[in-house]
């Protein structure tokens, strides 16, 4: 931790507990003096929460997310994250929340329709998989995967030509 400035005791221990306890850095703001801000953005967070979901810490994953989310509830990328972290957990209910914010804010991404559709699959609606599947086809037909997750919702719903 950088030295502090020569400030009144109180303010220094102040400064430096909220750092330890909140794990925040320090930085010199020329109009206040000291101020404190927090490491850590929406996209960081982010990141972080990918490299945990990547150790297979789906959990911690979620919880890193939440926060990226509570950082920027804008930015689509961490409800897309979290989403697939809970359908890994089996989670279908709360990934398709998570899918449904994201296309919110990016309804052109053709991934998010595909986990949202395997999610409803999972759920026991093929037919709201299929629907899913098919936008993610109309937005990128190169999706093979996409493809066959479609095919196989097809089949189980008796549609053995549209399979």
């Amino acid at each position: 931790m950088p030295s502090l400035p020569a400030l009144p005791f109180y303010r220094r221990f102040a400064i430096h507990a909220a750092a330890v306890v909140a794990a925040i850095t320090l930085t010199t703001d020329t109009t206040l003096g000291m101020t404190m801000q927090a490491p850590q953005d929406a996209e960081t967070l982010n990141i972080e929460g990918n490299d945990l979901a990547k150790a297979e810490k789906y959990r911690e994953a979620i919880e890193v997310y939440s926060r990226a989310i509570a950082l920027d509830p804008t930015y689509a990328e961490p409800y897309f994250n979290r989403g697939k972290a809970r359908l890994t957990l089996n989670d279908y209910r709360g990934a398709i929340a998570d899918f449904d914010s994201a296309l919110k804010l990016t309804p052109e991404n053709a991934d998010t329709y595909n986990n949202r559709g395997i999610a409803r699959k999972k759920l026991g609606d093929p037919e709201g998989a299929v629907n899913d599947y098919s936008t993610a086809l109309a937005l990128d037909p190169t999706l093979y995967r996409v493809h066959l997750n479609r095919g196989i919702a097809r089949f189980e719903l008796g549609d053995m030509v549209g399979a």
